[in-house]
């Protein structure tokens, strides 16, 4: 049995998977989006089936961060996709343009100004594509309460990344995919995940870099071609 466990980013929620869940789907795989809750959905927090002999996590951005330790520990597979293990830089020209970003982003989410901030923040993540190409609930739908703080939380994670989950299994095959021209996750940063990647496995993992592609991966071409990567593996 062929499983996946998917885990979206900060403020995204499980419907940015619907393009590749169809595509594992109808090639005989089985599929679970996990879900964080930031609106009135519910929060999902799946786990393995007991019949599942590969077992592939793919995790957008903060994803990585937000996905049960417990999934990734037994994951004989991982697909990160615009993911970090630190999100600001340790040194580096960019890391206090970053910095008062952030800052900024917290304020706006505790103002009347959240839905605003939210709309550019995705207009950045979907950048070089337009809005239409994916909408997240938070910017059509009310947070809830719960949500809310769900939100505010995982932006101070987001914050305090610094490296990679240790959970990682160290025989697992991993391939990294990044958008060229993502606005979120800056070039350093990316090659620090890489490298932390590495370290971690006994097989150095894949790494596809996408031109003309950002933050959003959803293009059915690379969704085909991460499936047909996964099936060739042993």
């Amino acid at each position: 049995m062929k499983e996946v466990i998917a885990m979206h980013g900060w403020s995204s929620d499980s419907k940015s998977w619907f393009s590749w869940e169809e595509s594992f789907l109808t090639n005989g795989w089985v599929w679970t989006s996990a879900e964080r809750g930031y609106t009135s959905t519910t929060a999902i927090e799946p786990c393995w089936s007991k019949y599942s002999k590969t077992r592939v996590v793919i995790c957008h951005s903060l994803g990585i961060h937000l996905i049960d330790k417990s999934v990734l520990s037994k994951a004989t597979h991982i697909v990160l996709i615009n993911c970090f293990g630190r999100f600001i830089p340790i040194a580096g020209r960019e890391r206090r343009s970053l910095q008062i970003g952030l800052k900024g982003m917290q304020k706006a989410l505790e103002t009347e100004n959240k839905n605003e901030m939210l709309e550019l923040f995705w207009e950045k993540a979907n950048s070089p594509n337009l809005m239409q190409n994916f909408k997240p609930q938070v910017l059509y739908k009310k947070l809830s309460m719960k949500g809310e703080e769900k939100l505010k939380t995982d932006l101070e994670l987001l914050i305090n990344t610094e490296k990679l989950p240790c959970d990682i299994n160290r025989n697992a095959r991993a391939l990294v995919i990044d958008g060229e021209k993502d606005k979120i996750v800056i070039g350093s940063v990316k090659h620090q995940l890489f490298e932390e990647l590495s370290s971690k496995l006994n097989v150095k993992p894949k790494h596809w870099v996408l031109p003309n592609q950002g933050h959003l991966i959803l293009m059915q071409e690379i969704i085909n071609n991460t499936r047909l990567w996964l099936e060739t593996l042993k």
